[in-house]
């Protein structure tokens, strides 16, 4: 079932060996890299002002009646605060088998006002090209639980926003994590934080 990564342990070595692996192809490997990244940030992510109810990320970006949203990764539990808001949703989520991409990109590109783009785009090698596919005018946020909360990170791309978690029971998140808990388990003992950058 999982792909063997590597004989390397990195239990014990210093963090810039492991932090070579956000450059690897191997998916899995990016992801222990961006871990590293956001456990080295930690401190600085914790001072963030915190959004809970992602009311500070809703109204920066102007979330209102008839927004034109475009999601890269399905957020069920954002779905109820754009049916309150009045905004309207253009979704695509590969895994979920939802949208398609030559209908969603034209969106992107000639309809869209915001784009919410799952961090987990990373992971797989599309932020770049899917932000390729955008407007000057749209207003991108990165989100999810992966989301390393590093401004600088983002420089070169055109995001206006970082939305990510922060654990705050480094216990009961590893043990979540080591049982292969969801999001909504980790979140529990984590804070939702928000990064304006533009």
């Amino acid at each position: 079932c999982c792909q063997a990564l590597d004989s390397i342990k990195y239990e014990g070595r210093s963090a810039i060996d492991l932090l070579q692996t956000v450059f690897e192809a191997n998916p899995l490997k990016r992801s222990m890299g961006l871990a590293l990244v956001n456990a080295l940030n930690h401190d600085k992510a914790m001072g963030l002002p915190e959004d809970s109810d992602n009311q500070l990320l809703f109204n920066n970006l102007g979330i209102g009646s008839g927004t034109r949203v475009a999601m890269v990764g399905y957020f069920g539990p954002l779905m109820k605060a754009f049916e309150d808001r009045g905004a309207v949703l253009k979704v695509i989520d590969q895994s979920r088998k939802i949208g398609e991409p030559h209908d969603f990109y034209a969106h992107l590109r000639d309809w869209a006002e915001v784009l919410f783009l799952t961090s987990t785009s990373i992971l797989n090698q599309s932020t770049e090209d899917i932000l390729s596919h955008t407007s000057k005018e749209v207003r991108t946020v990165m989100l999810g639980p992966s989301t390393p909360m590093v401004p600088e990170a983002f420089a070169h791309l055109p995001v206006a926003i970082l939305a990510g978690t922060v654990p705050v029971d480094r216990e009961n998140v590893l043990q979540a994590v080591r049982n292969g808990a969801g999001t909504r388990n980790i979140q529990q003992y984590s804070r939702k934080v928000y990064a304006l950058l533009r």
